[in-house]
């Protein structure tokens, strides 16, 4: 019994931060568009795709119309990508975004967290620029130059 009761809250927790209220639509020339809403009928998100699903973008409103936010999507060099979770209302709780070109040592993250009204009410970010550098410095040598104990070069004289 604790077993099932242990998958069935597994199985139904991402469900808790999904989005219900959402439809994808193919457009003529490929691309898609998905679409959430508001529980008053406004939209939410709205998330673009290219037709080969290399680029895209996402953006997002409050109930009233207001865009909050706007990421530009990618799936090829590195990536991309954002991450969202909801409030029953339909309004966006928060977004995680991450851009890491060519998959390199350069990153950036973001997240963003909104009220149940679209207030932003917290940010924090992170990035490959944020950190420390450490700089190598030269040390002059204060040594004099010495006289060879052996001269190089030198044409030995005849015994």
């Amino acid at each position: 019994m604790k077993t099932v009761l242990l998958l069935l809250i597994l199985v139904q927790t991402p469900l808790f931060f999904a989005q219900l209220n959402c439809k994808t639509s193919n457009q003529e020339d490929g691309s898609t568009i998905r679409k959430c809403l508001h529980k008053n009928g406004t939209v939410s998100t709205i998330e673009t795709w290219t037709k080969d699903k290399r680029h895209g973008n996402l953006k997002g409103y409050n109930s009233q119309g207001k865009e909050l936010f706007s990421y530009h999507l990618r799936s090829y060099g590195g990536h991309a990508s954002a991450q969202l979770t909801w409030f029953p209302n339909g309004q966006v709780k928060s977004v995680y975004y991450s851009d890491a070109p060519d998959g390199g040592i350069q990153y950036y993250h973001s997240t963003t967290q909104f009220d149940e009204v679209g207030n932003q009410i917290a940010f924090t970010e992170d990035s490959y620029d944020d950190k420390p550098t450490i700089r190598m410095l030269t040390v002059p040598d204060t040594a004099k130059p010495r006289k060879p104990v052996v001269e190089i070069n030198r044409v030995l004289e005849k015994q």
